[in-house]
């Protein structure tokens, strides 16, 4: 995704609005335009970090200045004969380095958990029809088709929310899950748990169902996967470059899909299905 677009308060605009934005409509993206995108803007995915061994985390411990110093000075104490003023120094040591070793082991868990995050399937509209692809294979442009116990394959603003909800815990902590509708909000900076107008990558569908047109951020950037990580700062972005207008198919890529029936609106589910 584009610097450009990620910076684009989505949440504040209307839904005809984003599809302007981002270069396409409520059919979605044909195949040519997809393929393009998706070579610009790299798979939709967290790059894989290099696994890191239980030794290797406590080694690197003591490559640190500071520890060093004072085993020297533990070593030195004890050579003078102060052995209380050595054992205290010890502990401290033993202490930052079981501190240090605790928080980046807990890191590097949490890293391999985000991991487990990602949608293995999505369903997108391409072309004017539904079909499921490997969410990796999702563009910014796409329009995601949600369901009860799909996970959201990337951020997007709504489209379509029929008696919508979705678990955000692992964003804003809430136990209940979110109610969703296509209302667009004035405050460009509104907390994520009260952007009922979006979906967020990584976080899964309860009940009904509904359509997010529109991707505009993807999985390794989005609010979940984007997160900065203590040891691995952020996660590596595949082919992420370019201007705004990268988002928009170019002659012979694609073109805006503004037939059919548009946009549609918030409705009762008749019979209280959660699926369509």
């Amino acid at each position: 995704m584009t610097e450009v677009a990620e910076k684009l308060p989505f949440h504040t605009m209307a839904p005809e609005q984003v599809l302007e934005a981002l270069g396409t409509g409520p059919a979605g993206l044909d195949r040519a335009a997809a393929q393009a995108l998706l070579w610009r803007c790299g798979p939709n995915e967290l790059a894989a970090g290099k696994k890191i061994s239980v030794w290797s985390i406590l080694l690197r411990q003591f490559a640190n200045l500071l520890i060093v110093i004072l085993l020297a000075a533990t070593v030195i104490s004890l050579f003078l004969g102060e052995s209380l003023d050595a054992y205290v120094i010890l502990a401290i040591v033993l202490a930052c380095v079981g501190l240090g070793f605790f928080q980046e082991y807990r890191a590097e868990q949490a890293a391999a958990a985000l991991q487990k995050l990602a949608a293995p399937v999505a369903t997108v509209v391409r072309d004017g029809k539904e079909q499921a692809i490997p969410a990796r294979e999702v563009v910014p442009g796409d329009v995601l088709v949600l369901h009860t116990g799909d996970r959201v394959a990337a951020d997007g603003r709504l489209l379509e929310a029929i008696n919508l909800k979705a678990d955000e815990a692992l964003l804003t902590g809430e136990s209940t899950a979110s109610g969703k509708n296509l209302a667009p909000v004035a405050d460009p900076g509104l907390a994520v748990a009260d952007r009922k107008c979006m979906v967020f990558g990584g976080t899964v569908i309860t009940y009904g169902r509904g359509r997010a047109g529109g991707v505009y951020r993807l999985w390794q950037k989005s609010i979940a996967g984007g997160r900065p990580q203590p040891r691995r700062g952020r996660p590596e972005v595949h082919g992420v470059r370019g201007h705004g207008d990268h988002l928009r198919p170019g002659p012979g890529r694609g073109h805006r899909h503004r037939h059919g029936h548009g946009v549609r609106q918030d409705r009762p589910d008749v019979g209280g299905r959660g699926r369509g």
